[in-house]
């Protein structure tokens, strides 16, 4: 009997790279939206498989369509290789039942997808409050399409950069009321150098004028004597 073949599972340790790497082309050819763009989610949460024992630490994000994990958050803005990534639109998404689980209060999310060959893996957060925030988040990322995901992030990028343009151009409103502002007050200053220099010369022409007054005075006076 012909031994049965293995089905090969897109989150094996050797395809991890491929897959990434199509997430990555998707956001390029979306129009560039950065993969550090509408996370709607991200932290540590432990992680095993179902099969498993050992839970390990991970850093987690929830990101359009997709749930990511990393050894420890990325310092470039998860623009790197992540150690696996899982498209949630055909996983099943939930907490894990309490009688299967290791924890008496329901922290532990289970995560479920056909090309998983290994079967499944949970999730398991520090409060079953963090874990129903995960869990929202998870199940609206199950509904998210790749093009409405990139759609609402290319809108958003497109609103923050309308922002930014008005923001501009009030800054250059600001700038340019200080500029006529600083005319105004560079002309009231020569208006009133120009009074001040003009009150100067009437004082000195009123001076000239009584001076000159005088002198007709002093002549008349001299003619007047002399024709006494």
């Amino acid at each position: 009997m012909p031994e049965k073949k293995k089905r090969k599972s897109i989150f094996d340790r050797n395809n991890r790279k491929s897959l990434f790497d199509v997430f990555k082309k998707k956001e390029l050819e979306a129009g560039g939206v950065g993969i550090s763009v509408a996370v709607q989610a991200e932290g540590y949460l432990k992680k095993r498989k179902a099969a498993a024992v050992t839970w390990k630490n991970r850093y987690c994000l929830v990101k359009d369509s997709f749930f990511l994990w990393y050894l420890s958050r990325p310092s470039d803005g998860f623009n790197q290789h992540p150690r696996g990534v899982v498209p949630l639109g055909g996983a099943y998404v939930g907490l894990q039942p309490l009688e299967e689980s290791e924890s008496d209060v329901p922290d532990t999310i289970e995560i479920i997808h056909p090309d998983i060959s290994e079967g499944s893996f949970l999730l398991k957060a520090s409060s079953p409050q963090e874990a129903s925030i995960w869990l929202e988040e998870l199940k609206k990322a199950k509904k998210a399409t790749w093009n409405n995901a990139t759609l609402g992030a290319l809108k958003m990028k497109e609103l923050e950069e309308k922002r930014m343009k008005a923001e501009n151009e009030r800054l250059e409103v600001i700038e340019n009321t200080k500029k006529t502002d600083a005319l105004v007050e560079k002309a009231n200053k020569d208006i009133k150098k120009a009074e001040a220099r003009g009150n100067k010369q009437d004082e000195k022409y009123k001076a000239k004028l009584e001076k000159a007054n005088e002198l007709l005075l002093e002549k008349m006076e001299e003619k007047y004597e002399v024709d006494e």
